[in-house]
């Protein structure tokens, strides 16, 4: 068991990540982890075979982590990512941010984190291109501001 508040384990997972850690990962995880990728279709099952996918990934992005808290968060930039929001309670975390590829694509990312005993239980990762909206619907929106739309 990984000691600490929910959101401290969050935020040593997703700097784990960010480091690339395989083996601290393997040990903040559940023996029955799981993360299901719903867009794709796809679940990994096992830290080995999620360990063999990232080492494989073609130009996987380098994360970076900062701390965002309080009701006017300070967004944290690096060239390939930008966590956007970190929010939950108990054993349910949200982790929110923005994915910045090699091939200058921009892939905004949300991370549904489920934890039991102390560890990494479930993750479903929803990630999707950023794309122009289409025009049928643009007398019914407002448009965001660069800035908003890069950083949620």
């Amino acid at each position: 068991m990984v000691t600490g508040s929910g959101r401290e384990l969050i935020e040593r997972y997703v700097q784990a990540e960010s480091d690339r850690d395989w083996d601290l990962l393997k040990a903040m995880r559940h023996a029955d982890w799981v993360e299901a990728w719903p867009q794709s279709g796809e679940k990994i099952v096992g830290n080995d075979n999620w360990r063999q996918v990232h080492e494989n990934f073609p130009a996987f992005p380098e994360f970076h982590f900062g701390r965002v808290e309080g009701a006017d968060p300070t967004y944290v930039m690096s060239p390939a990512f930008t966590l956007v929001r970190l929010s939950g309670v108990g054993d349910a975390w949200v982790v929110e941010g923005v994915n910045h590829y090699a091939d200058g694509s921009t892939y905004h990312v949300v991370k549904l984190v489920e934890l039991r005993d102390g560890k990494v239980h479930a993750e479903t990762t929803y990630f999707s291109p950023q794309s122009d909206p289409p025009e049928w619907r643009a007398k019914w929106v407002e448009h965001l501001e660069a800035a908003d739309r890069d950083h949620g």
